[in-house]
């Protein structure tokens, strides 16, 4: 059984539970697809999820490690006050993958910011409403 790289991680993860007890039973494919479907409201059964899972199962086991570790271990916290762009950030109200403290962090901390929470996906938002996302960004680009 591999073990997926974990220094001690406590976080909010997309799996729900800490990366601690986190371990590889079948493959980095398997870890892929798991970890795809709690990017979606609908998990599996969602449309998009079929495209979404393929492109994640071609990950590989570094790939994955340096993701997690980079999720857990990384923050551009100081630098968000820094940004000049002017940003959107866009989240879904039933996002597993971030909670809503960090999205309002990246709301309140980056100068010129327009926040959209879209109501009903998870973190997929441009796949599972797909024209709110699209209305939402052409606006923000006009």
């Amino acid at each position: 059984m591999q073990r997926l790289h974990d220094p001690g991680l406590a976080w909010h993860h997309p799996l729900g539970r800490s990366m601690e007890s986190w371990s590889l039973r079948k493959s980095p494919a398997a870890t892929a697809h798991r970890i795809s479907a709690t990017w979606f409201l609908d998990r599996e059964a969602a449309q998009g999820f079929e495209h979404c899972a393929a492109v994640a199962a071609q990950s590989k086991l570094a790939a994955i490690n340096a993701g997690l570790d980079a999720m857990h271990s990384w923050s551009g916290e100081q630098n968000l006050s820094q940004i000049r762009q002017e940003t959107l950030v866009l989240w879904g109200d039933r996002d597993r993958t971030y909670p809503w403290s960090q999205t309002h962090m990246l709301w309140q901390e980056i100068p010129k910011t327009s926040l959209a929470v879209v109501p009903g996906c998870a973190h997929a938002v441009h796949a599972e409403k797909t024209e709110l996302f699209q209305l939402r960004v052409s606006d923000f680009l006009e």
